[in-house]
């Protein structure tokens, strides 16, 4: 290739290169890769060319190797997951690749270029870069690899690292470097940690917890299967569940079911017999839940049991006493319920339906049949009363209330009943009852109730006669002994006039006694419905025009009545006794609570079902404290004061339209008035004795 030569010669006679690889042909036509320098100077007084040529063939290939490593090296370092670095002895960076390159730009704001060539404490904190310091060192002295974990923020979120770093040595076994590499395990952390609570909650467990793999080998065990089977957690670690647990009770079609069950990627759950490692057996209940990788596949099974054995006894025991408990109930007349309170499905005995008047198909087996009949007002006592016997307040759950039967009508139940088996998380499993039918207790007790509550008013009653009769009565026989001892007394020294006065006195206290011992007896006849309604017809407004006419003759020369009526007669079919006493007793406290000059304002209408009236006054009024006792025998208003009165009219006005089947309105403020407004019907029925 004579131009290429004569090209590199000129290049290195200018000092512009200072060799030329001019490949040579050797004598069997191959090239050899030559490497030749070319001096110029002179040569016995003539300009001349030194030359010199080595055969370079073996350093080529070196070179060539060299290059090749260093592409591997490359390679792995900037295709590493993680990042990568290497420093000299004096903790200056010679190498990082990209990954370490976007961590210290998210850290430092720095680029590759800018950290090569510098050590840590000019990039880190200098907490930071001292314990960098101390790794590195400890890695040249001990001349053995590190590996750390560490934590760092980045990009405002909190991350895991492994750092791994080892010494770098040349040819002769010195180190002239430190290397190191890093991966982020922040996700495998944040596993470990969702592992570690797992684990830390299956263990805490007071089930039995297995984890096998597919083939059924345990991998993981908590220590209540340890408690359960009798065997050390240390023993079980590695062996299959059947070989350590197999009694031999299930034959090969139960675990073929079980097996292609729980393959098919489906949870397993039922009953079978194991063996403990002192051999004895017991009864349990297990469900196999498949675990499924990213694929979809089964990787593990996860088991849970749980001993049923105690249960199981006792479902035996139940069973054996069962019908002679369920025989001895319903001989005795109870109803027996048995519910199971996961499904709501109820056993109702024919009994029980028979007791509602039901026969046995006409009732089904869910716990609505006993809700819907049960009295609404009933109803959350019942429940209330439930709940405290799961809670474990009652021994026993015991409730009265009413149960609606077939005829419509209710019937007083007393309702027993008890827990026998629970759920594992502490709620009713099955709760076993009876119904009794109490109507005739509670019928009793009623009447008995009444009796007490009639002897309670009675007393009270009794009491405030007492208290109103001694003022009663004193005062008119006070009056009556006075004028009596004074005509004995005075007799021949006084007039005619005299005489007559004080006669005149006896006789209107007289009157006044008869009066309020007529009202008295009249008004026990009403109340103990001795009294029968004899109805007549007659005109209202007669009756009403009648009785103001009475009043107004006791005081003619105030006539204080306003009294608005239908035109022409208004019959009605009524007691016209009682319907007299209504008005005349309406008016008289109208007159007696209002001032002499205060107008009386009474009305009078009518429809086709009804007779209305109302009498108005502008009196005293009556507060609200007293207008829920204003009925009862013998009481007065607060603010009647001195104005005289037994309390006994409003109670024999009730009383009266009570019996009448009517209604009495009240309308009242004191100092401004009151209004009394009745409602009685046109006609009533011969018939009215025992009007309720």
């Amino acid at each position: 290739k004579h131009d290429d030569l004569w090209f590199s010669i000129k290049e290195m006679i200018a000092g512009k290169a200072s060799y030329c690889s001019i490949p040579l042909c050797a004598k069997d036509g191959t090239f050899i890769p030559v490497e030749t320098r070319i001096i110029a100077g002179r040569w016995d007084n003539r300009d001349v060319l030194y030359g010199i040529s080595r055969d370079v063939t073996e350093l080529r290939k070196t070179e060539k190797e060299l290059q090749l490593r260093e592409s591997y090296l490359s390679a792995v370092i900037n295709n590493h997951p993680g990042m990568f670095w290497m420093k000299d002895l004096d903790g200056k960076y010679l190498l990082v690749n990209e990954h370490n390159d976007k961590l210290v730009r998210s850290l430092t704001e720095r680029q590759n270029k800018d950290i090569l060539g510098i050590t840590d404490f000019e990039i880190f904190s200098a907490e930071d870069a001292q314990s960098y310091y101390e790794e590195d060192l400890q890695v040249i002295n001990s001349r053995t690899p590190l590996v750390t974990e560490e934590q760092r923020v980045v990009n405002d979120q909190l991350m895991w690292f492994e750092k791994s770093k080892f010494p770098v040595v040349d040819k002769q076994n010195e180190i002239i470097g430190v290397s190191a590499y890093a991966i982020n395990i922040t996700e495998r952390k944040k596993t470990e940690v969702a592992l570690k609570m797992q684990s830390a909650a299956f263990e805490s467990f007071a089930l039995a917890i297995i984890i096998t793999d597919i083939k059924g080998k345990i991998l993981w065990a908590n220590s209540s299967f340890a408690d359960l089977t009798g065997y050390p957690l240390s023993e079980v670690i590695g062996k299959g569940s059947g070989e350590l647990l197999l009694s031999g009770r299930q034959d090969k079609a139960f675990y073929a079911n079980m097996w292609s069950t729980v393959l098919s990627g489906k949870i397993w759950s039922g009953e079978l017999i194991n063996k403990r490692k002192d051999g004895q057996l017991y009864a349990e209940e297990q469900t196999i839940t498949p675990v499924l990788d990213q694929n979809g596949d089964v990787s593990n099974f996860i088991a849970i049991k749980i001993d049923i054995t105690g249960r199981k006894e006792m479902e035996k025991a139940l069973r054996e006493s069962e019908a002679r408990w369920n025989f001895a109930l319903e001989g005795s007349g109870d109803g027996v319920w048995d519910w199971n309170a996961i499904t709501n499905e109820v056993f109702f005995s024919k009994q029980w339906k028979e007791m509602l008047g039901y026969s046995d198909a006409e009732i089904g087996n869910t716990l609505s049949e006993w809700d819907k009949r049960i009295h609404p007002d009933d109803k959350n006592a019942c429940y209330a009363d439930l709940e405290k016997h799961f809670a474990g307040v009652t021994e026993i759950y015991m409730n009265e209330h009413r149960m609606l039967c077939r005829d419509g009508t209710y019937k007083w139940i007393f309702d027993r009943g008890k827990v026998v088996s629970w759920q594992t998380d502490g709620r009713p499993r099955r709760v076993i009852g009876t119904h009794t039918d109490i109507t005739g207790r509670k019928k009793t007790e009623q009447s008995l109730l009444a009796a007490i509550e009639k002897e309670k008013e009675l007393n009270e009653l009794k009491s405030k006669f007492i208290s109103v009769a001694s003022h009663e009565f004193r005062t008119p026989l006070s009056t009556i002994l006075a004028s009596s001892d004074s005509l004995a007394s005075y007799w021949e020294r006084m007039t005619s006039e005299q005489r007559e006065l004080r006669f005149s006195k006896i006789r209107q206290q007289v009157e006044h006694l008869n009066k309020y011992i007529g009202e008295m007896l009249h008004l026990t006849r009403l109340q103990a419905k001795e009294y029968l309604l004899d109805p007549v017809k007659f005109d209202m407004v007669e009756l009403f025009k009648t009785t103001i006419d009475e009043f107004r003759n006791i005081d003619s020369e105030n006539d204080r009545f306003n009294f608005e009526h239908p035109k022409g007669p208004l019959y009605v079919y009524l007691d016209k006794n009682e319907t007299g006493k209504i008005i005349s007793n309406l008016i008289t406290n109208a007159l007696k609570y209002s001032e002499k000059n205060m107008l009386i304002s009474v009305k009078l209408n009518s429809d086709n079902n009804s007779v209305y009236f109302s009498v108005k006054d502008k009196g005293i009024g009556i507060g609200k404290d007293d207008m829920k006792h204003l009925f009862e025998p013998f009481f007065r208003a607060s603010n009647a004061g001195n104005i005289p009165g037994t309390g006994l009219g409003l109670n024999i006005v009730k009383e009266a339209i009570d019996r009448h089947k009517g209604t009495l309105t009240v309308k009242s403020k004191v100092n401004i008035g009151s209004e009394f407004i009745v409602e009685l019907p046109l006609s009533i029925s011969h018939d009215l004795k025992n009007v309720d």
